[in-house]
């Protein structure tokens, strides 16, 4: 039993170290790495506990409130409604809703630096989100924790509502550049002034996948730009460059985002 323990943690060592290979859907090849268990799980005890604080908040306002309807006699069907809306809605959608609204962040998964993503690396929709929470029962609860050991054996790291879904959870990788990238970049002038924040969460891969194309020789050149800038607006959620074309959008995202970086190891 020992050993299969360790075996088991060597392995998902290993995988998270690995880097998950996604294909988007212009056939753009991205390596992102997968989030462990121990994340995971870290992240859900963190958002756990905030569901919590908000319960007994939550408690100690309605025991107030509830007491002032009573006094007066009637209400009571009232504050009934409004009490279970107040529990029942946040705490079932918060981890859907928190995703969807958070670019696949919840509370926890923020602070954990994991992110749950489609798996063609775009960011997770309401609809992906509620199926993934929907097994979350079935995960856990109905099967005794199964979902834990599909996330320690499966290919990326997804748990069965991660399966059904067609997602995963990524770990976001620090902002920092290598020294290639210091040099690279070093003809930008220390007044440059960037266009998109939004380029600070690139990470390096992604920087060089947007230098390999940029100065891709093939004959396909130009529809490696036209994909990836236009995937790379959907990812960032940011608008084209005004008067610009889509190679000097990627430039320009791929300037700031040096821009941002090199301000944050200075």
């Amino acid at each position: 039993m020992i050993r299969f323990f360790i075996i088991t943690l060597r392995r998902q060592r290993h995988k998270e170290m690995a880097k998950s290979t996604i294909t988007t859907g212009h056939y753009v090849r991205l390596s992102q790495a997968t989030a462990g268990l121990g994340d995971r799980l870290l992240a859900q005890l963190l958002d756990f506990l905030i569901m919590m604080g908000y319960s007994m908040l939550l408690s100690m306002i309605m025991m107030f409130v509830w007491e002032r309807f009573n006094s007066y006699g009637d209400g009571e069907d009232v504050m009934t409604v409004i009490t279970v809306l107040l529990y029942v809605l946040p705490i079932t959608f918060y981890h859907p809703v928190c995703e969807a609204m958070g670019n696949g962040q919840s509370i926890g998964k923020r602070a954990l630096h994991i992110r749950v993503v489609k798996l063609d690396g775009s960011p997770s929709t309401l609809g992906s989100s509620l199926m993934r929470w929907a097994l979350y029962p079935v995960d856990v609860f109905l099967t005794a924790g199964l979902g834990a050991m599909f996330i320690l054996f499966s290919d990326h790291n997804q748990r069965m509502g991660d399966i059904a879904a067609g997602t995963t959870v990524v770990k976001l990788e620090q902002r920092r550049l290598s020294s290639m990238f210091v040099t690279e970049f070093n003809y930008i002038l220390p007044g440059y002034r960037p266009v998109y924040q939004e380029a600070a969460s690139l990470s390096i891969n992604q920087l060089a996948l947007i230098s390999r194309v940029i100065y891709n020789n093939t004959r396909e050149r130009q529809h490696y730009i036209d994909a990836l800038a236009e995937k790379i607006r959907a990812t960032l959620h940011v608008p084209p460059l005004l008067g610009a074309n889509n190679e000097q959008f990627l430039r320009t995202i791929y300037n700031d985002a040096y821009h941002y970086n090199a301000t944050i190891t200075a």
